[in-house]
C-alpha cells in the first residue's frame, strides 16, 4: 500500500501517487500530483515537514486508491476530451440518451464546443469542478457583452457539456457530472418576429402537401389562423375538433413532453373558431392520419403527442435554409396574429379575445368585468386575416 509522497511545490503543498489511468484511450501506470492546499494556510513543522492537516488530506486521497477505487480516470485534458468526445460521437457512439445522434444534434454538439472551448481552462478532465465551469460561463457572457445570446443557446452549450460528462462518467473517466451544478444562464430576450402572411406563404410552399410535410403544414396552418400556442396544438385530440361547428376545443396542454390537462389560464381554455383554410389542412392530415388520439402525434403509433422540435430542427430548419426562408418558430405565428388584426384596426380587447388572454390583463374594466369573448366574433377577425392571405402572392 503506498502513502504518496508530499512536498511543496511553489506556494502548494502536492501529494505523489501512483495510479491507474487512461491517457487517449490508454491505460497506463502514471504519477499524479494532487494539490493539498496553500503552504500559506499550513506552515510546515520546525522540521520542514507537513503539518498534520496537511497529511490527513494525504490520507483521504489515498485511501480510495489503495482500496481500488477511484483508478482509471482519465488525465486527458478537458478540451482533449470533448473533442473526443465529438469525434466519438460522429462515429456513431451512443449519446447520453442511449442512442445515436442526427446530423443536426452533431452539427449543434461542434457549434457549441466552437463556442465554449475559448473560455475552458487547460486542465485535467477529471479535476473539473462546478466553479471553473461557472468561470467559463461567466467570461462567455462578459464577453457576448449587449449582444447576448439567446437563453436557448447558452442553455444547449451547458447541455453539451453534461452530455459530455455523462458519457465520461459511464466510461469510467470521472466519477460524477459538475455541470449538473452549474449556473443556468438567461440569455438576451427571445425572437420577437411576427410572420406576415407573405412569409407564411413563402413558408407553406415549402411544406407541400406531401406525406413528408402535411403533418407540419396542417400544425403551421392551425398557428397561423387562430393564434394558439405550440402546447395547446400539442394538446389537441381529435374528439377536441367539432367539425360541425368548425371549433376546436382547447382542454390541455403537453409542456417538456409531459401532458397537461388544463390550460396556462382559465381564459386560455375558451373554443376556438377556425376559419376555410384550416378546416382543408385539417382535412387533409386526417386522411394520412388515424383520426383517433392526438391530432398531431408521433409517426410510431404510439399516440404520444408530437414533439415538434426534433422535427423542426430534422426537416423543417434544412428546408427552410436549402429555399434562403429564415424559419421564426410558432410563437412567430401568434405575433403574426396579434399584428396584423392591430394594424387593420381591431380593438385590443378583440385581439385579446381572438388570443384567449386573461380578462385580468384588460386595460378597462368592462373588458376585465362585462364584456364576453364571443366565439362567431373571434372567427369574424380570423376570416379577415385568411381573406387577407388568399389574395397573397
Amino acid at each position: 500500500m503506498q502513502t504518496g509522497n508530499i512536498r511543496i511545490n511553489g506556494k502548494w503543498w502536492l501529494l505523489k501517487v501512483r495510479e491507474n489511468v487512461t491517457e487517449n484511450g490508454v491505460a497506463k501506470r502514471k504519477d499524479i500530483y494532487h494539490k493539498l492546499g496553500l503552504v500559506s494556510e499550513h506552515r510546515p513543522s520546525s522540521n520542514g515537514e507537513a503539518p498534520p492537516a496537511i497529511h490527513a488530506l494525504a490520507a483521504e486521497k489515498v485511501a480510495p486508491i489503495n482500496a481500488g477505487r477511484n483508478e482509471g480516470l482519465s488525465v486527458d485534458s478537458l478540451k482533449a476530451y470533448l473533442q473526443w468526445y465529438l469525434d466519438y460521437l460522429q462515429a456513431g457512439g451512443l449519446g447520453p440518451q442511449g442512442k445515436k445522434l442526427r446530423t443536426t444534434s452533431l452539427r449543434a454538439n461542434k457549434r457549441d464546443f466552437n463556442t465554449i472551448k475559448t473560455y475552458l481552462l487547460d486542465m485535467p478532465l477529471r479535476s473539473v469542478r462546478v466553479p471553473q465551469l461557472n468561470a467559463a460561463f461567466e467570461k462567455l457572457v462578459a464577453d457576448d457583452g449587449d449582444e447576448l445570446r439567446k437563453t436557448s443557446n447558452y442553455r444547449s452549450i451547458r447541455n453539451f457539456l453534461s452530455g459530455a460528462f455523462k458519457i465520461a462518467v459511464g466510461k469510467g473517466k470521472v466519477e460524477f457530472n459538475p455541470v449538473r451544478d452549474t449556473m443556468v444562464i438567461q440569455g438576451g430576450d427571445s425572437d420577437t418576429h411576427a410572420y406576415t402572411l407573405s412569409e407564411f406563404r413563402q413558408l407553406m410552399q415549402i411544406v407541400k402537401d406531401t406525406d413528408k410535410y402535411h403533418t407540419m403544414r396542417a400544425a403551421f396552418t392551425v398557428a397561423m389562423f387562430t393564434g394558439m400556442r405550440m402546447e395547446e396544438i400539442k394538446g389537441l385530440r381529435w374528439e377536441d375538433y367539432d367539425q360541425k361547428t368548425g371549433v376546436l376545443n382547447i382542454r390541455r396542454t403537453v409542456v417538456h413532453h409531459k401532458i397537461v390537462e388544463g390550460t396556462k389560464t382559465n381564459d386560455s381554455a375558451a373554443p376556438m373558431p377556425v376559419v376555410g383554410i384550416v378546416k382543408k389542412e385539417l382535412l387533409a392530415h386526417l386522411k394520412r392520419n388515424t383520426g383517433d388520439g392526438f391530432i398531431f402525434h408521433k409517426a410510431s403509433g404510439s399516440q404520444a403527442p408530437i414533439i415538434f422540435e426534433e422535427i423542426i430542427k430534422r426537416e423543417i430548419h434544412p428546408a427552410c435554409d436549402a429555399a434562403g426562408v429564415k424559419f421564426y418558430g410558432f410563437q412567430a405565428f401568434r405575433r403574426g396574429v396579434a399584428t396584423y388584426l392591430h394594424k387593420n384596426g381591431t380593438s385590443e380587447l378583440m385581439v385579446g379575445h381572438v388570443l384567449r388572454h386573461s380578462k385580468k390583463s384588460s386595460k378597462s374594466v368592462a373588458g376585465r368585468h362585462y364584456i364576453e369573448r364571443d366565439v362567431e366574433a373571434v372567427r369574424k377577425e380570423l376570416k379577415k386575416i385568411e381573406a387577407a392571405y388568399l389574395k397573397t402572392r
